[in-house]
């Protein structure tokens, strides 16, 4: 998980906030963000080590923060030196296209600014995660909260004075050289200018983001607080109070029967709520299209898509190849009921798995060294970055869990300084595997700060996963490679193929949901608890082979659309699809053609934000308006559901399953 990027928070983020988006994003859900999206389930849930005081992990395991600010008091200077400055940004207001000059000016004074709030905002948020126990550091947060709006604020006439500007003086300012640094920015900008209405309407739609924000915020309050979290009885006489991570857990029971229990249980309840759940989203696709109508877009996935210069044909597309790889799919679902010894596969085997773990354990020397051979295809200069980063010296990581720390992973970019890896690290499989996600992350945002200034080193979120799931495709290829038994293959394979299920089969099932629910509304059509669920059975068996007697979904799981909070963030989990997809034709043709494929990759990683995202990915090799990298990662996924095959017809021969 990239958080590096805080950036968007000041500068073009600020000036840019609502107007670029369907509407508002709500906030929390970043629990069920974790369970649901692919990638490192395991790592973002609970710590299952021991626990230790943060006193007890040797310095070189820890961040050095003075790596920002070298003391805290160096921190509140800055932070009233910067209070004090973000109020004289008003200046130049009535001023700031007088010349090409002027704007730069105030252009480059904001982005000054935005990359001090970028160091104080870091700071602070990552003393708070260590230990969030500590209300001192806490309070750092709330205040550099409080200064974004103060921030945001100060910067609301910019982007409208230049928009006012006659057509003729913008495009002078669009090509002037002297506004190099900020051209792509403008550019977007001005390609944005025919759904940007005038300022009296925009105020006005800006006031009514906390309401078309309020079904976001209604979901989390029930589903997170108040949704009454039913009990099953296990095989074994414990009562289980299914909370969301309990769900999680059990749902991969061994024990088939605790599965059933759970999932019956489970779903039970969120259809007894059903109705409830529907008007409440169908309160959220109402406002997408009444944004979609008031800034002259014709479909919400349009008006989501255009702001980033992502064609709908993009996401049509995703949906298309990914229903032309559902055949592949249903093999590795024959596969997984083979290993499971079922006679019918159900919906709630889905989760189960599919060999015993193999007992891999590993230091987190070993996990370092693992991950440094891993990259090696990325060439020297990459590889010796990451030696840097990883060593005790560096202090870029903050390995073990300790009490109070934030849970789960991510990787913080900071320009000017250098990335800082948050880790829980257990010594298990998973836990290598975050190390490179990370890491991927870490060198994607070294790379776009080494190569690019302040204003255009922040990267797209559509291509956020790019780099991290490359680096854990290069750490799969050298695992299996590493691989002594047919039992520690197979359960590799069996990871990577189920974390593959999850990132891309079960997302784009998501993102083809959410489009549909968007359709009916765009055509008029009522939105109830019945109509969604028809639609979400549909699609759940059309995804999982019902049909073709592939797996057994009962209607009562037609309300899982019910559970995912992603789709109040709309048209988002299909950046999941695309990042999985792209990274895993990128590590092939790396893997295969070497230098060329190396060093677009390379190339691109370092453009940052200077180019549109899906220009970044053509660049590197990754053109997802066309079926090459779905064939390629389908090949990938295909050759390595073949190697499983084999090893399981090859380990029953020999009574070994």
């Amino acid at each position: 998980m990239a958080l590096g990027n805080i950036r968007r928070a000041a500068f073009w983020g600020l000036l840019l906030l609502g107007l670029l988006s369907c509407s508002s994003t709500p906030e929390g859900a970043g629990n069920e963000e974790a369970m649901e999206r692919g990638g490192h389930l395991k790592s973002e849930g609970g710590q299952t080590t021991e626990v230790k005081d943060r006193s007890r992990i040797p310095e070189a395991y820890k961040w050095r923060l003075e790596d920002i600010f070298p003391s805290e008091s160096d921190w509140e200077k800055t932070y009233e030196d910067l209070k004090k400055a973000i109020p004289t940004i008003r200046q130049w207001e009535g001023k700031l296209c007088d010349s090409a000059e002027t704007l730069k000016m105030v252009l480059d004074k904001v982005d000054t600014l935005s990359e001090t709030f970028e160091k104080l905002y870091s700071y602070a948020s990552l003393k708070s995660d260590l230990d969030t126990r500590d209300n001192h550091a806490r309070a750092l947060v709330q205040k550099m909260r409080a200064l974004a709006v103060q921030f945001g604020e100060a910067t609301s006439w910019i982007q409208p004075e230049i928009l006012a500007q006659p057509e003729q003086d913008l495009e002078t300012l669009r090509f002037n050289p002297i506004l190099k640094t900020y051209q792509h920015e403008l550019d977007n900008l001005f390609r944005l200018k025919k759904h940007i209405l005038d300022r009296k309407t925009e105020q006005l739609l800006a006031q009514a983001g906390m309401v078309l924000g309020a079904p976001g915020n209604i979901y989390n309050t029930f589903n997170d607080a108040e949704f009454p979290n039913p009990k099953v009885t296990l095989h074994d006489g414990t009562v289980v109070e299914l909370t969301k991570p309990n769900y999680v857990k059990y749902r991969a029971s061994t024990n088939r029967d605790d599965r059933r229990k759970v999932f019956e249980a489970f779903w039970g309840a969120y259809q007894s709520f059903k109705n409830t759940l529907a008007a409440t989203y169908a309160a959220r696709l109402q406002g997408d299209d009444f944004i979609r109508k008031a800034r002259k877009y014709d479909s919400c996935l349009e008006a989501a898509l255009y702001p980033k210069n992502l064609p709908v044909k993009l996401y049509e597309n995703l949906i298309q190849r990914i229903h032309e790889e559902l055949p592949t799919f249903h093999r590795y679902l024959k596969l997984r009921k083979e290993l499971l010894g079922v006679d019918t596969l159900h919906y709630y085997d889905i989760y189960a798995p599919i060999i015993k773990p193999t007992r891999l354990k590993y230091t987190f020397p070993q996990a370092k060294k693992l991950v440094l051979e891993a990259v090696k295809p990325l060439g020297d200069k990459y590889e010796s970055v990451l030696q840097k980063a990883l060593s005790k010296d560096a202090r870029w990581v903050d390995v073990f869990p300790t009490r109070a720390k934030r849970s789960g992973a991510y990787s913080a970019g900071i320009y000017g300084v250098h990335p800082f890896v948050l880790l829980n690290f257990t010594g298990n499989l998973d836990s290598v595997s975050t190390l490179a996600h990370e890491l991927g992350h870490s060198m994607h945002s070294y790379l776009s700060s080494h190569a690019q200034p302040h204003a255009t080193a922040d990267y797209a979120i559509f291509v956020a996963e790019v780099a991290s799931t490359f680096n854990e495709s290069l750490l799969t290829h050298l695992l299996l490679q590493k691989a002594q038994t047919d039992r520690e293959k197979l359960y590799i394979l069996g990871e990577w193929m189920d974390n593959y299920r999850q990132t891309v089969f079960r997302q784009a099932m998501f993102a083809e949901f959410e489009w549909r629910a968007h359709q009916m509304v765009e055509r008029g059509e009522p939105v109830t608890a019945d109509a969604l669920n028809a639609l979400y059975l549909k699609l759940l068996r059309l995804y999982h082979g019902h049909a073709e007697g592939v797996m057994d979904i009962e209607p009562l799981y037609s309300v899982e659309w019910a559970y995912i909070p992603h789709f109040y963030r709309s048209f988002y989990v299909f950046t999941y699809v695309t990042g999985l997809i792209s990274s895993t034709a990128l590590s092939e043709k790396v893997l295969k053609e070497g230098e060329p494929a190396r060093k677009a990759y390379l190339s691109a990683l370092a453009m940052g934000g200077s180019r549109y995202p899906l220009e970044i990915l053509q660049s590197a090799g990754a053109d997802l308006l066309t079926p090459e990298p779905y064939r390629i990662a389908n090949g990938v996924f295909e050759r390595r559901l073949k190697m499983a095959e084999e090893i399981v017809k090859r380990m029953k021969a020999k009574g070994e399953l």
